[in-house]
């Protein structure tokens, strides 16, 4: 395979246009052209197609470009150990701004500690990670997921449950436990309609027949929780959340527990730092648990 047609395909994948992507190579758009359609010919399939007035990769276009970033990698990879006799490997994870800060407070420290590798860490939500692990620009994804994908290997991470926090003096406070009736007539701090925890929020109140308000509509826990220490209402939100001062958090057992899982691309890259980072990823895995325990 012509090393040349496959670094203008990748940088052709990253934009989805022969524009943009030709003044990056500084080529012509007929000459990129030229050499995507080669690959294509080489390859014995189309690497992209039209949607509407866009471009989109097709499912052989995904796996080569996942294929091409891991060559341009080791490539560089090898290029700046020769020059410089250092290591300049780099190892990227993928996962929700809630994940890294409450899920990986533990793994991301060891990692940097014992690699020499550079860790570069990407936030987004699930079909970011996905689409981060499926292109090659993340190697390993953690994101909530129940599901599987023909081009992943997925592996159960960890399950979290859901809690609602309020403020000490609350009445519900006293409880142990809550069931999903004691949130009737109550104000709840909640993320935008269109979010998927809104979504799952309106659906089990909605069948359950409770009537309740919108006190705040916020995205992130963060600020969920700060709106909720202000006693601006109750705020539903994932149990691995560090609980601030002044407010308390009981389990809500009828709403369903969230299964996180690992992933990685089928046929990816098996670099050893990329390993190191999955192995101590897997065994710090349960430690926001002990974190929690005193809740």
């Amino acid at each position: 395979m012509n090393s040349d047609w496959l670094e203008s395909f990748l940088i052709f994948s990253d934009t989805l246009n022969f524009t943009r992507a030709a003044e990056r190579l500084h080529i012509s758009q007929p000459a990129l052209h030229v050499k995507i359609t080669k690959l294509s010919e080489f390859i014995g399939k189309p690497l992209y197609q039209k949607s509407g007035r866009n471009l989109q990769l097709t499912a052989e276009g995904l796996q080569l470009q996942a294929f091409a970033r891991d060559q341009s990698e080791q490539t560089n990879n090898m290029l700046k150990k020769l020059r410089s006799g250092t290591n300049s490997e780099e190892v990227c994870l993928s996962a929700g701004e809630g994940t890294f800060l409450y899920l990986l407070g533990k793994s991301v420290p060891v990692f940097k500690k014992r690699s020499s590798a550079k860790l570069r860490a990407r936030t987004g939500n699930q079909s970011k990670v996905i689409s981060d692990v499926l292109s090659g620009t993340a190697h390993i994804g953690i994101t909530p997921m129940e599901t599987s994908h023909e081009s992943l290997i997925s592996s159960p991470y960890t399950r979290v449950g859901q809690i609602v926090v309020m403020p000490t003096t609350h009445p519900l406070a006293s409880k142990r436990k809550l069931k999903i009736e004691y949130l009737q007539g109550q104000s709840l701090i909640v993320p935008p309609e269109d979010k998927p925890h809104r979504i799952l929020i309106n659906r089990l109140l909605m069948s359950a027949q409770i009537d309740w308000q919108v006190a705040v509509e916020v995205n992130g826990w963060e600020l969920m929780l700060h709106f909720a220490k202000q006693g601006m209402g109750l705020a539903i939100v994932n149990e691995y959340c560090k609980v601030p001062k002044g407010l308390t958090a009981r389990a809500l057992p009828e709403f369903p527990s969230i299964q996180f899982q690992l992933i990685k691309r089928r046929f990816g890259s098996t670099r050893p730092a990329i390993a190191e980072l999955e192995e101590i990823l897997f065994s710090h895995k349960e430690s926001w648990k002990n974190e929690h325990r005193q809740r």
